[in-house]
């Protein structure tokens, strides 16, 4: 509930902003996904144009996600800065249709922490790695006189994920566990909100 209302909160001031409103073309913006910060992926962008019709884009990310599978309980935690190209059809940068390019550098971290089937002890352990994802996206983001900026994006993203192997220690026990790396094809949703200047 305290996310939503955060999420509520930030759309409201967002939206209310028309004292900042000017006649001139906005050549950065800045934007936030408030849908996946209900999910625990806490992300911003920053986005300047270059000439008039190109402008590039700078991104930041932090998402965690805990898997319990019973025996095994898996804790992954994903730090990510993200660089892009896009190209704006009406020559107008940061405003209007365009087409992305995006290439992101992540890492990955992963905390294991398991049971010895046999004394019941605990083990932790923890591996890290760094992943490259890249991708294209088509996309529309329309600016109000206040500022307020939507960003909404289509795309898809090709990400390589290595496998690790993670070394579970506690009282005198070591455990090793792997987790299969596996390479993907993911859709890219853009939805963001956010202040152009």
């Amino acid at each position: 509930m305290r996310k939503f209302v955060l999420v509520a909160l930030l759309v409201f001031i967002l939206t209310t902003c028309s004292v900042f409103a000017t006649e001139q073309q906005r050549t950065k913006s800045i934007t936030v996904n408030p849908i996946g910060w209900l999910f625990g992926a806490y992300n911003a962008e920053f986005n300047f144009s270059v000439t008039p019709c190109l402008s590039i884009p700078v991104s930041v990310m932090h998402w965690s996600l805990d898997s319990d599978s019973g025996i095994n309980e898996w804790d992954f935690d994903m730090n990510a800065i993200g660089l892009g190209l896009k190209y704006y059809f009406a020559k107008k940068a940061v405003e209007g249709w365009y087409l992305g390019a995006v290439l992101s550098f992540n890492n990955v971290s992963v905390e294991l922490e398991t049971e010895d089937w046999l004394t019941s002890e605990v083990l932790t352990g923890k591996s890290s790695s760094t992943v490259v994802g890249y991708g294209a996206l088509i996309g529309l983001q329309s600016i109000w006189d206040s500022g307020f900026t939507l960003d909404f994006g289509l795309g898809i993203k090709a990400v390589s994920i290595p496998s690790m192997k993670v070394e579970a220690t506690g009282a005198g026990i070591t455990q090793t566990e792997e987790y299969e790396g596996e390479s993907f094809n993911m859709p890219i949703i853009k939805l963001a909100v956010g202040y152009a200047f």
